[in-house]
């Protein structure tokens, strides 16, 4: 059976959905070639499963979905393979043929318009990243450094103003623990509608507001 999705999806980023989408590709994504074939993949890990709706009904998706289970290697995940040849250019336009790579210098930053582009970072956020529990609340992301540059690039745009430390020994990753960063960065992410967005992220992070109040 022909899989079939809306090929005109990522032709233009003018809604908060497809923003996130796009955002959550970044961190959960990726091309692959079999047989001269283009495929695009997006991996939604098992705690996630609820999103599949949301995914299929934002790609008009209407294929099969299939289950990644291997229980002695920790894996487990559902993809989404979309059939994506002639669509070359316009991944590549949007940085989705090397995901490793999103540059605030590169066409993807300014692909997405300014007042979308949180829904982008969220997207990418609750990916590839969580908010955690310390001796106090904080929020970390991981990625590539050029991820990692750009995230923090955009929490600048934001008006975040405290320290934000990048890690980047065996992977690069981003902590955000000053109080007010923390409040600006939860209103940035989840003043949305909650349809593009993890439960268990968004609980996270509601935890973490409680705690910084």
């Amino acid at each position: 059976m022909l899989t079939q999705w809306n090929h005109e999806i990522f032709q233009r980023i003018d809604t908060e959905g497809k923003a996130w989408l796009l955002g959550w590709l970044y961190g959960k994504g990726g091309v692959t070639t079999y047989s001269g074939n283009t495929y695009l993949n997006i991996y939604i890990p098992f705690r996630d499963r609820l999103l599949l709706p949301t995914f299929r009904e934002l790609l008009g998706h209407t294929g099969v979905v299939t289950r990644d289970l291997r229980p002695e290697k920790n894996v487990d995940y559902f993809r989404i393979r979309l059939p994506a040849s002639g669509l070359e250019p316009t991944l590549d336009d949007l940085g989705l043929l090397h995901t490793e790579s999103i540059q605030a210098d590169r066409p993807i930053y300014n692909s997405v318009p300014p007042e979308l582009r949180r829904h982008m970072f969220r997207g990418y956020g609750e990916s590839r990243g969580s908010w955690g529990r310390g001796r106090q609340r904080y929020f970390y992301i991981s990625g590539s450094l050029d991820c990692i540059k750009a995230f923090r690039q955009w929490t600048d745009d934001i008006g975040l103003r405290g320290r934000r430390r990048i890690h980047t020994y065996k992977a690069h990753k981003m902590f955000i623990i000053a109080r007010g960063d923390i409040l600006k960065l939860y209103s940035a992410f989840y003043t949305c509608n909650p349809k593009f967005t993890v439960a268990w992220q968004r609980e996270g992070a509601e935890q973490a507001i409680i705690q910084c109040k």
